[in-house]
């Protein structure tokens, strides 16, 4: 019995470590954030296809686009926080930057929500 429990938490141990061992952290590069995020299994999820509420997309958001970033959601203006959602069963990994030009792009929050309605 002993050996069964301890194969058991052995393999619940595995499986889960893969997961634990990913550590976002506020100020992290985005680049490095959104690798890890792929890495694990998340997937790029596109929530809108000309824009928020079918307004063109904003100059941020179309540099993201023009650079393969179909997970772009929204930017906001001035100060600019981005908005990137990423799918995985059933839920959304919304990860959101700051910055304005991509390479300096740095992590500000991430939280796992319901995937948000596509428009």
């Amino acid at each position: 019995m002993k050996m069964i429990l301890r194969s058991f938490l052995l393999l619940f141990f595995l499986i889960s470590s893969s997961h634990s061992q990913v550590r976002f952290s506020e100020d992290m590069p985005f680049l490095k954030a959104r690798k890890l995020a792929l890495e694990i299994g998340w997937q790029p999820y596109a929530t809108q296809e000309v824009g928020r509420n079918g307004f063109p997309w904003s100059a941020a958001e179309k540099r993201m686009l023009d650079q393969g970033f179909a997970e772009i959601s929204s930017c906001s203006e001035g100060e600019t926080y981005c908005n990137f959602f990423y799918f995985r069963e059933g839920k959304c990994l919304l990860l959101e930057s700051k910055g304005e030009q991509l390479k300096f792009m740095r992590l500000a929050y991430w939280k796992v929500v319901p995937c948000p309605a596509k428009e």
